[in-house]
Parts: C-alpha cells; sequence; structure tokens
C-alpha cells in the first residue's frame, strides 16, 4: 500500500491528468504525468473492465502499487502520477511481477520523474 500522503484520490485530479498530462506507454501500461505544485507525489493506478474481472483487475494494481513503492523514494516531487492497465485479450495471462516492475521502471525514466542512476531492484 502507498503512503496516504502519495495517493492520488480526488476524481478532479484524475481528469487534470488525463486532460493535460504527458503521456508514455508500453505494450500493457499508459503513465500521465503531470507536473504539480504541491509537495510529494501522488500516484493513482486505473484498470478499466475491459482489462477484466475484478480478480484481474486487482492482480495488476497490486503488481504495480508494489513496484511503485519500492521506486518511490527515487521518485522526484511534485508531480501527479497515473498508471493506467490498458486493455488486454481475456486468455492473456497476468504478467509475473519482474516483467510489470521493468515496465514500471523504464515509463518512469522515460517520463524524466525518476532519477536516471536509480537501478530497478
Amino acid at each position: 500500500m502507498l503512503p496516504k500522503c502519495h495517493r492520488l484520490r480526488r476524481h478532479r485530479d484524475f481528469e487534470q491528468v488525463h486532460r493535460r498530462g504527458r503521456r508514455h506507454s508500453t505494450a500493457r501500461l499508459h503513465l500521465l504525468i503531470l507536473r504539480d505544485d504541491g509537495g510529494a507525489s501522488r500516484i493513482g493506478i486505473t484498470t478499466s473492465r475491459k482489462v477484466g474481472n475484478a480478480v484481474r483487475r486487482n492482480r495488476w494494481r497490486r503488481l504495480i502499487r508494489e513496484s511503485l513503492r519500492e521506486v518511490l523514494p527515487k521518485i522526484a516531487p511534485g508531480y501527479k502520477i497515473v498508471v493506467v492497465v490498458r486493455s488486454q485479450p481475456q486468455e492473456a495471462e497476468v504478467p509475473a511481477y519482474l516483467e510489470v516492475r521493468a515496465e514500471v521502471h523504464s515509463l518512469l525514466l522515460t517520463s524524466g520523474v525518476l532519477a536516471e542512476g536509480s537501478t530497478g531492484a
């Protein structure tokens, strides 16, 4: 679980990031980032019903949340970040944790939110 001060919770914040944020994508994930004035970076995770049933959606959220928790101290302050799981075919398996962690880490690096010298581990 992410600390409360690092969670993006309000609908209006999610909408703002979706409308005005920069997008970075991989085959399975979108990362939307918006510069914010307020202190710590805040992160939200979105999974639509197109991803699958509740079990699949929650599995995705847990994997992403854990990979973000690992790199949270290395994320620069002052950002609103939304991670969106892209819809996949129903028969596709939820990837292993290490794959999700690598994708999240590469997205954070390409977006410039994560320090260059930081590793995925």
